[in-house]
């Protein structure tokens, strides 16, 4: 299921902001990982709607509940495969230092 779609970012509480057009990875139904701020860091959106992997998907970054990654210079050895099935505590084991 994990594949790039196509995003676009908008921050209703930064009028500043405007848009930013993109593509992101589509971990799983209602979860995309971002990880355009640093080539180590990611951030993960939990969408409410279903997503469907053709469509264009438009974040909020705003109001979107999100969670913060940093795979501590590992980002090249992410399976993104695993980490869409794995638990949290073989993603700690996976990639603790």
């Amino acid at each position: 299921m994990v594949q790039k779609i196509k995003v676009i970012y908008v921050a209703s509480g930064d009028p500043d902001f405007g848009t930013l057009e993109d593509t992101a990875i589509l971990l799983s139904e209602g979860m995309v990982l971002d990880n355009k701020y640093d080539e180590n860091e990611a951030l993960i959106y939990i969408i409410e709607e279903t997503i469907k992997p053709c469509e264009t998907l438009t974040i909020d970054r705003s109001t979107c509940k999100r969670f913060y990654i940093n795979f501590f210079g590992r980002y090249d050895d992410v399976d993104f495969e695993f980490l869409a099935k794995c638990s949290f505590v073989e993603l700690v084991r996976h990639f603790a230092k």
